[in-house]
């Protein structure tokens, strides 16, 4: 009974669309050259 309930009436989409996910990877590499660089610049 509460799993009938929880189960939700409409399936949703649960894929990602491409550039959603081009977008993401950059925003990943572009944080993760900031933060080498900044580690770099602390270093020096």
């Amino acid at each position: 009974l509460i799993t009938n309930n929880i189960s939700p009436a409409s399936p949703f989409q649960t894929t990602i669309p491409l550039y959603l996910k081009l977008t993401a990877l950059a925003v990943t590499f572009l944080g993760l050259l900031t933060a080498l660089d900044l580690n770099y610049l602390t270093n020096k």
